[in-house]
C-alpha cells in the first residue's frame, strides 16, 4: 500500500485550540448547572439499566427504548464506581463524552488537511448546536452515540489516507462500539466500505478491507440481538422501528410522501445548523463548461425544494421548529408535564414568532446551500471519473480526496435512509449533522485565509447565536426540572405516596413503568395510578393550588412557576379539563 502524508493528531498550537475549545465548553456547562439526581426526558430508562448494572451486576434492558444500548449503559456505569448509581453520575458520563465529540469534530476537520480556524468553527458549531448541547446535559444516547460516530469518521478518514491498519482496526472498534449503542450506526461503515472501493477502483484487492467493517458490524450486531433473544432479554417493542420500517415498505403509495416530508424536514434542520460551517468554507470555482455541465441539475434540484417548501407552507403553515422533541417554539426539551405535553396548552409563553420567522428563513437558505453541494460535488466526482478511465489505486491526492467526500455523503444518506420511511425526533440527526457537515469541508477547496470579513463574521455570530440559545434554553430546561422534583421531593417528605401522584412522564416512569399498564384514559398515559396530586405549569379545573414553585426563565425572560395541584375532593376524573382551549 501506498503512504501519504498526514498532519499530527497533535501539535502545540492544535493542544491549545482544544484547551480553548475544552474551556468554552467548561464556562457554558457551569452556567448551566446541570446539578441535579434527577431523570431527563427518556433517559430514565437507560438509567435503570445502568442501576441493575450496578448494583445486581446483570445487564437488563427495559421495554421502553427500542435500541442496542449496551455501550451506553456500560459506559455510565463507569461512572458510578466510585460512589453508586445516581442521575448525575451517568450525567457526568454523558459530559465526558460530548466534550469527546467537541475535540473529535475539531481533530476531525484537521485530519481533511483544513486549517484550525475552520476546524475550531466545525467543531463551535458541533459544540453549541442547541439539540447537541442540550441533550449532553442528560444521559439520552444521542450525544454518547455521535462522538463514537465521529471518533470512528476521524480513523475512517485517516486510514483512507495513509493506508496504516492500525486506523482501520481502530475506526471499525469505535463503529461498532457506536453501532452497539443505537443501529443506526450500521451506516458508516458500510459508506467507509463504498468509499473505499470507489478509492480503489473496485479492484479485487480492495474488498477485503471494503467489505470487512460491514461484515464485523452486521455480524456483531446479529450476535448481540441473538443473545438478547436467547437470554430473555430482548425488551417487547426492540424491533419495534425495523417492524415499522417493514410494514411501511409494504405499502409503496406512501413512501413518496414520507420522502418529501420527512426530507424537507431534514434539509431544513442540516441546513440551518450548518450556517456557520456555510460562512467559513467557499464553493469550488467552475470554468464554463463545468457550470453548463451542473446547471440543469442544480436547478432541478433547487426547483424541487423550492417545491416542497411551498407545499408545506401552504398545507401545513407553520415556522421552524417543524419537527418534534427538543428543538421548541418554547425552547429546548420537551415538557413533559400534563397540561403541556399531553393537553397542549399553552402554560408557558413561547419565544416569538419574528424569531422564528428569521429562523426559518436561514433553515431554507441553507436547506439550498447544502442542495448545491451536493449537486455540484456530485457531478464533480462524476465527471472526473469518467475523464480518468483507470484511475489509480489508493494513490493520488485528488482521489483520496472524493474517496472521503463520498465517504461523508454515503454515510449522511444510507444513515437517514431509514429515517426518510419511518419517521424520527430531530435529535436523531444530529449524527447526520456532522456528517453532513464533515462533507461539506472535505467537498471544499483548502483554503489558508480566512474567509472575507463579512463572512468570517457571520459564522461567528452565528455560533454566539447558537451558543445564547443552547445555554439559556439548556438552563431553562434544567432549572424548570429542578423545581418539579423538589416539589415531589416536598410531596413525599409529607407522607404523600408516589401512588398518588401525576409527576410527569420522568417521574412516573422511572417509578411505575410497566409495559402491560393500561390506564384509564382521562389520566396521563405514563403510568399513573392515581392523580390525586399533580405537578403542572398551569391551573386546571377539578384541581386547586396544593403550592407554588417560582423559577426564573432566562428565554424568554419571565418568572415561571410549577404548581403543584390536589384534586378537589368534588371533582370527578372526567371533569378535568383546561379552563384555556387548548393548542391547535
Amino acid at each position: 500500500m501506498s503512504q501519504s502524508k498526514s498532519p499530527a493528531l497533535i501539535s502545540r498550537f492544535t493542544a491549545i485550540d482544544l484547551l480553548v475549545l475544552a474551556i468554552l465548553w467548561s464556562l457554558a456547562v457551569f452556567i448551566v448547572n446541570p446539578v441535579g439526581n434527577f431523570p431527563l426526558n427518556d433517559d430514565w430508562a437507560a438509567s435503570r439499566s445502568v442501576k441493575h448494572l450496578v448494583e445486581d451486576g446483570v445487564y437488563q434492558p427495559t421495554g421502553w427504548l427500542a435500541m442496542t444500548l449496551i455501550i451506553h449503559v456500560f459506559w455510565g456505569a463507569l461512572f458510578c464506581l466510585p460512589f453508586g448509581f445516581s442521575f448525575m453520575a451517568v450525567r457526568v458520563s454523558t459530559l465526558v463524552l460530548s466534550l469527546a465529540g467537541v475535540l473529535g469534530a475539531y481533530g476531525l476537520i484537521r485530519q481533511l488537511e483544513r486549517p484550525r480556524w475552520l476546524a475550531m468553527i466545525f467543531a463551535l458549531t458541533l459544540c453549541f448546536n442547541p439539540i447537541y448541547f442540550s441533550l449532553a446535559n442528560t444521559f439520552m444516547t444521542d450525544v454518547p452515540f455521535t462522538t463514537w460516530e465521529i471518533l470512528s469518521c476521524l480513523f475512517y478518514v485517516r486510514f483512507l489516507q495513509r493506508q496504516k491498519p492500525i486506523d482501520f482496526w481502530l475506526a471499525t472498534t469505535l463503529a461498532v462500539a457506536g453501532m452497539l449503542v443505537r443501529q443506526l450506526g450500521l451506516a458508516i461503515p458500510i459508506a467507509f466500505g463504498a468509499a473505499f472501493l470507489f478509492q480503489n477502483n473496485f479492484k479485487r484487492k480492495s474488498w477485503f478491507y471494503g467489505v470487512l467493517p460491514a461484515v464485523v458490524a452486521v455480524t456483531t450486531l446479529t450476535a448481540f440481538n441473538h443473545w438478547l433473544s436467547a437470554s430473555g432479554k430482548a425488551a417487547r417493542d426492540y424491533n419495534l422501528q425495523l417492524d415499522q420500517l417493514a410494514g411501511k415498505v409494504k405499502h409503496p403509495l406512501t413512501l413518496p410522501l414520507n420522502f418529501a416530508h420527512y426530507g424537507w424536514v431534514m434539509l431544513m434542520y442540516i441546513g440551518f445548523f450548518l450556517l456557520p460551517v456555510f460562512a467559513a468554507v467557499r464553493f469550488n470555482r467552475q470554468d464554463a463548461a463545468e457550470k453548463s455541465h451542473n446547471a440543469f441539475w442544480a436547478g432541478l434540484a433547487l426547483s424541487g425544494l423550492a417545491i416542497l417548501s411551498a407545499g408545506h407552507f401552504l398545507l401545513k403553515p407553520s415556522l421552524m421548529p417543524v419537527h418534534l422533541n427538543i428543538l421548541d417554539a418554547w425552547g429546548l426539551g420537551p415538557l413533559t408535564l400534563r397540561d403541556t405535553q399531553m393537553m397542549r396548552l399553552p402554560d408557558v409563553p413561547r419565544i416569538p414568532a419574528a424569531f422564528w420567522l428569521v429562523v426559518t428563513g436561514l433553515s431554507l437558505f441553507g436547506a439550498g446551500l447544502l442542495v448545491l453541494m451536493v449537486v455540484r460535488q456530485v457531478r464533480r466526482i462524476e465527471f472526473e471519473y469518467r475523464l480518468q478511465k483507470s484511475p489509480p489505486p489508493m494513490a493520488t491526492g485528488g482521489q483520496a480526496k472524493n474517496a472521503i467526500s463520498i465517504f461523508f455523503l454515503a454515510s449522511t444518506l444510507i444513515y437517514l435512509g431509514p429515517l426518510l420511511t419511518n419517521g424520527f425526533f430531530d435529535r436523531y440527526l444530529l449524527a447526520a449533522v456532522v456528517f453532513a457537515g464533515a462533507f461539506v469541508v472535505a467537498a471544499s477547496p483548502v483554503q489558508e485565509r480566512r474567509p472575507g470579513y463579512a463572512r468570517y463574521a457571520a459564522g461567528l455570530l452565528l455560533i454566539i447565536g447558537f451558543a445564547g440559545y443552547a445555554v439559556a434554553g439548556t438552563r431553562d430546561y434544567l432549572e424548570w426540572n429542578r423545581v418539579r422534583w423538589e416539589a415531589l421531593a416536598d410531596l413525599q417528605k409529607n407522607h404523600i405516596s408516589p401512588e398518588q401522584i401525576d409527576g410527569g412522564f420522568e417521574f412516573n416512569g422511572w417509578l411505575f413503568y410497566d409495559p402491560k399498564f393500561h390506564g384509564p384514559p382521562h389520566k396521563s398515559d405514563w403510568w399513573v395510578k392515581d392523580d390525586e396530586y399533580l405537578v403542572s405549569f398551569g391551573k386546571l379545573a377539578g384541581y386547586e393550588t396544593y403550592r407554588e414553585y417560582r423559577y426564573a426563565h432566562w428565554m424568554p425572560p419571565y418568572e415561571g412557576s410549577i404548581l403543584v395541584l390536589k384534586r378537589k375532593d368534588e371533582a370527578s376524573a372526567t371533569e378535568l379539563k383546561h379552563d384555556s382551549e387548548p393548542i391547535k
